[in-house]
């Protein structure tokens, strides 16, 4: 079976599985997903998703367990009762959609219901506009140039990072989670610290796309009915995606063409924020039903927020403004008092507050990132320390090359670095404008605390490029995935293309998964096309208008790997680009042999028929170079270790029949190699698994068989020059 290449297409919202693993030591996390294959209740589904990311966090812990005799600062009283931490991360969820912030009418009122009996922080921040540097914050307390995940995909948490699961799994808690989409894969390390984790899965017959959203009426089941097997203490984390672009709640079109698309798009927003709610409503309804909820404290915050038409782009991840950078945050505990909280406060202050809170030592050696707010949130005490928090977006030049994002925010200014320095002044906690004229005094200060803290090494080694194999699952909720040959180290700002004056690319970029998601191919190619040519030197583009044109038949398969090659030309290395051109060539050589067949049907021979099997040899050879390329730049992508293999085993074949023993005996040997990696990597019931070891120990006999021949003399036996190898399909 020939795979289709790997597509920039849209997202799918319908099939799942889960993964729920025997409770293991810290830092074991092995076990594999199961398919499910469930539906979602309201019968949604979605093929894509454009541009870009975000989540809505809510926990829920408990408070304290500590002796009759008395508490200390980080030992909440609690009477000796069982401390439990569950966590919910709602995507993309601004925060002025929040009737708790305002928001007039609420499509929030189950939240409301909750901000009631929370301490609300009003002036919170994310680390980063995207949702796995974000999420990893949230765990280890540390910012994205700490812990290292500076973008989605590409980067995976370090397994020498202490998360908030492990240190509470060390405690003696259980630990379980159940997320909704593909960025929080345990393939970027998220999982580290939980026993079970339970997230979409591929379908049966797929070994590396179509990773599908769950939506929250799905992942809120599922996630009742692990909690409901959790013994006390817990730490459970429950994720939901709905708000994420694109927006489909239900009952809904994706698009009218009479309504102005700013408008009806966030009015969509708003009716996927609305359903959230609700869905939401009705699990914090069964949470307070149950004994547990009595020794809860909920914190409410998101991970960042969707910028809807603002500050220069459709969604999310390339700026830092405030629709995407501050979040709503709120923190219920049963010794706190309702109350607002003023002064700024980041994601990175949460793990160190909740684990005070929980009274739970740890012994991570180096300080946190994040402050512990517990002494003052418990005793009421006044926040009187000068502190400016972190924010980036390192999104843009790891994808395109153009100048990142830097910046310091506090209670009056944020400054931030670009391609240009810029202050803000904020005016009722929002920047009243920007631009205009730094004082170089202020100036060199801000820029000396800037390069002071983001010229600082990462304390651990992110895994980078992870499973690129899962790139094209995540395109397909609508992440701009890159590949190029960026670091994530401090780039010469004034060296790179100024973002903001790439916002119409930005734009356009989410329009093509529009037309993409609307069902308009020729639409979308089209913009591909001008993006190319607005863009030149971008493999990116090159890369997506390349894998594009794959879809459209062999009339335009030239042209695709014309583009494909020149993305790989201008240094962009993903490991999809090689595969779509191996798939190009395999694709290519496989007409050629049907061409082949039917000229030798109609009796032709000599020159000609050398002709086409030449061709069809070098472009097996291409194909064999742009597997092994892809393998070398991801040594776990799946479908290039079948295509590879099922390459070798054909020309295995023909050595055998040619006598050719020491060639076949080796290329048995690289199937053998291959497919043994191949079986390790699949989930332990993934449909292909038993057809798979069964070829596998075809292979290998054979390859003992000619051996033994090469070794004793003999005639090479009928079954070794006959067998054909089965589809593993």
């Amino acid at each position: 079976m020939i795979l289709e290449p790997q597509a920039h297409v849209l997202r799918g919202r319908s099939g799942e599985t889960s993964n729920e693993r025997a409770r293991v030591p810290l830092r074991n996390r092995g076990g594999d997903e199961e398919p499910d294959g469930e539906r979602g209740a309201d019968g949604r589904r979605c093929l894509c998703r454009p541009l870009l990311w975000g989540t809505f966090v809510l926990s829920v812990l408990s408070i304290g367990g500590c002796s009759d005799s008395g508490q200390s600062l980080h030992s909440p009283g609690s009477g000796g009762k069982t401390n439990n931490l569950l966590m919910v991360t709602l995507d993309t969820t601004r925060r002025d959609f929040m009737g708790f912030h305002g928001r007039d009418p609420s499509p929030t009122p189950h939240l409301d219901r909750l901000a009631e009996e929370c301490v609300v922080f009003e002036d919170a921040f994310t680390v980063a506009p995207l949702t796995m540097p974000a999420h990893a914050s949230l765990m280890t307390g540390l910012y994205p140039s700490s812990h290292g995940v500076r973008d989605n995909s590409t980067f995976s948490l370090s397994e020498q990072a202490d998360t908030l699961a492990e240190v509470l799994q060390a405690q003696g808690y259980a630990t379980g989670a159940a997320v909704s989409a593909a960025v929080l894969d345990q393939a970027f390390g998220i999982d580290q610290g939980f026993e079970e984790f339970s997230a979409p899965r591929r379908g049966p017959n797929e070994t590396g796309v179509h990773y599908l959203e769950r939506i929250a009426a799905d992942t809120i089941g599922r996630a009742q009915g692990q909690l409901a097997e959790l013994q006390e203490p817990f730490f459970f984390w429950l994720h939901l995606f709905d708000p994420h672009y694109p927006y489909a709640p239900p009952g809904m079109p994706f698009e009218d063409e009479v309504e102005p698309l700013v408008v009806q798009r966030r009015r969509m927003y708003e009716a996927e924020i609305r359903y959230l709610d609700q869905q939401l409503g009705r699990f914090l309804d069964w949470a307070r039903a149950r004994p547990a909820w009595k020794r809860t404290v909920v914190l409410v915050c998101s991970d960042h927020g969707e910028s809807l038409h603002e500050a220069g782009e459709n969604t999310h991840g390339f700026f830092v403004s405030d629709p995407v950078m501050r979040v709503p945050l709120l923190l219920r505990h049963p010794e706190l008092e309702s109350r607002r909280w003023q002064p700024p406060v980041s994601l990175v202050d949460a793990m160190p507050t909740l684990l005070s809170s929980l009274g739970v030592g740890h012994s991570i050696n180096e300080p946190l990132d994040g402050a512990d707010l517990w002494p003052y949130l418990r005793n009421d005490r006044p926040w009187q320390q000068e502190r400016a928090l972190a924010l980036e977006s390192y999104y843009a030049y790891l994808n395109f090359g153009w100048a990142p994002f830097e910046a310091w925010v506090n209670e009056s200014f944020r400054f931030e670095r670009s391609r240009e320095l810029t202050l803000y002044e904020r005016t009722g906690h929002s920047p009243s404008r920007r631009g205009g004229v730094v004082k170089e005094a202020t100036k060199a200060a801000w820029v000396e605390r800037l390069d002071g803290y983001f010229d600082r090494p990462p304390r651990f080694e992110s895994r980078s490029g992870a499973l690129p194999a899962r790139l094209s699952e995540l395109t397909e909720l609508g992440y701009v995935v890159g590949g190029g040959e960026k670091s994530s180290e401090r780039p010469d700002f004034s060296s790179l293309d100024d973002t903001y004056s790439k916002a119409p690319v930005i734009r356009r970029i989410s329009e093509i998964h529009a037309a993409q998601h609307a069902k308009r191919p020729e639409v979308a190619l089209a913009m591909m096309q001008e993006l190319c040519r607005l863009e030149p030197e971008s493999g990116f583009f090159h890369d997506k208008y390349g894998t594009a044109l794959l879809h459209r038949g062999p009339e335009r398969w030239d042209e695709a790997e014309a583009h494909l090659t020149r993305a790989l030309e201008l240094r962009f290395q993903q490991a999809t680009t090689c595969f779509n051109l191996g798939w190009l060539a395999m694709r290519k050589a496989e007409l050629l042999r049907e061409e082949l067949v039917r000229r030798r049907g109609q009796g032709e021979s000599g020159a000609d028929l050398r002709s086409l099997r030449s061709a069809i040899t070098g472009l097996d050879s291409i194909a064999i170079q742009r597997f092994r390329e892809t393998l070398d730049r991801d040594q776990n992508y799946l479908e290039a270790m079948d295509q590879l293999a099922r390459l070798f085993q054909s020309q295995a074949e023909v050595a055998a029949n040619k006598s050719d023993l020491t060639t076949a005996i080796e290329l048995y040997g690289e199937v053998a190699n291959l497919l043994s990696r191949y079986v390790s990597l699949l989930p332990d019931h993934h449909e292909s698994l038993a057809g798979t070891l069964e070829i596998l120990g075809r292979c290998r006999s054979r390859r003992d068989a000619l051996k033994h021949v090469l070794e004793n003399g003999g005639v090479i036996p009928k079954a070794v020059v006959s067998w054909v190898p089965q589809d593993r399909s």
